[in-house]
């Protein structure tokens, strides 16, 4: 597969070449009438008629964002450094999670219910597996090298786990279910390696569910303290620090290790989906869907969240995710691109 065209983005060409102009915006924050923070916009080939993005990740070991492009059935992989990208795997599918690990990247293919291998040096599917259910959230746990996906289903939501190797050939099948049936869960996923621990949302009840790695077994649940609903996690493993995205805005922060004590809430805007975490800068990032903004949250020492400032982003946004370079990428759907924003705050 060929790759797309370079598209590289910067404050500077923007201000020089009409035809690559960008909606620059500027945050409000509390207390100022401007600050330096602004949105850039990266394109996407095909774009321009909209692309119904939802989950975004920075996947560290292979030093790029990936971002699932929904039903255009492509997952692009974009170098934060540069802002270029080049497109993995087309099928007639329709992706909206993926996650690394091991060399590969891991799609979920709605359209199919099924998960598919990506080889990112090859560009192509090279490996896939069938689910029980539509999939949602993929997320990838290098411990015991297993691919993690939610299935929402209103009577029967579980975690599918599919073991991934590469002895010889690529291979990924299902190994175990976890069933987190009821409260409209499992909702969003967010990998523990310090405590051998998976943990996702029943969204309805506004709880927080942990699983053991080893077990596949669910060891504790926790009232999350999210209002209207329990959406995005993000994590912090060093300080023990989960947050949570609450639907009806904001974020809530629960230490895990002890026993889910919630150590402040913060409601911002009117809703959350899938939220972003910079554990350089202790930030989370928590896009509004309905307002079109992101907020950026910083953390106390005890972990209290406050507002440092938002800034305007895009409408539907659902998903943040932040890289190495103090970069934060958000989905901008309705234009079919992504919105980059440099925290500075």
């Amino acid at each position: 597969m060929k790759k797309s065209l370079v598209v590289l983005v910067s404050l500077a060409l923007l201000g020089m070449a009409g035809s690559a102009r960008s909606d620059d915006r500027t945050p409000k924050t509390p207390g100022q009438t401007e600050n330096p923070v602004k949105a850039v916009a990266v394109s996407l080939p095909g774009g321009e008629e909209g692309i119904g993005f939802d989950d975004i990740v920075y996947a560290p070991a292979l030093h790029q964002v990936i971002v699932p492009a929904a039903q255009t059935g492509r997952v692009y992989l974009i170098d934060p450094a540069t802002r270029s990208h080049e497109s993995c795997a087309v099928w007639q599918g329709r992706t909206t999670s993926a996650d690394a690990g091991d060399g590969y990247v891991f799609a979920a293919d709605r359209t199919h219910s099924a998960v598919n291998v990506i080889d990112p040096k090859l560009h192509k599917v090279v490996a896939s597996a069938t689910l029980e259910m539509e999939p949602d959230i993929v997320r990838y746990v290098p411990a015991a090298h297993e691919v993690w996906v939610t299935e929402e289903d209103p009577q029967k939501g579980q975690l599918e786990i599919l073991a991934f190797s590469t002895g010889g050939n690529v291979l990924l099948s299902h190994t175990a279910d976890v069933k987190v049936a009821g409260g409209g869960g499992p909702e969003s996923l967010a990998v523990d390696p310090v405590r051998s621990r998976v943990y996702t949302n029943r969204e309805d009840q506004k709880v927080t569910v942990a699983i053991d790695i080893a077990t596949h077994r669910i060891v504790a649940e926790w009232k999350n303290g999210t209002e209207g609903s329990s959406s995005g996690l993000a994590l912090d493993e060093t300080q023990a620090w989960l947050f949570v995205g609450s639907g009806a805005g904001g974020v809530a922060v629960v230490d895990v290790a002890h026993n889910g004590r919630i150590l402040g809430t913060l409601k911002v805007g009117k809703g959350t989906d899938l939220i972003g975490y910079n554990p350089t800068l202790r930030h989370v990032y928590v896009p509004d869907p309905k307002e079109g903004t992101l907020a950026i949250i910083g953390l106390s020492p005890g972990g209290e969240p406050r507002l440092l400032g938002t800034v305007e982003t895009a409408k539907g946004s659902h998903a943040a995710a932040a890289d190495n370079r103090g970069q934060v990428w958000v989905t901008d759907p309705n234009h079919g691109r992504l919105l980059v924003v440099k925290d500075t705050l």
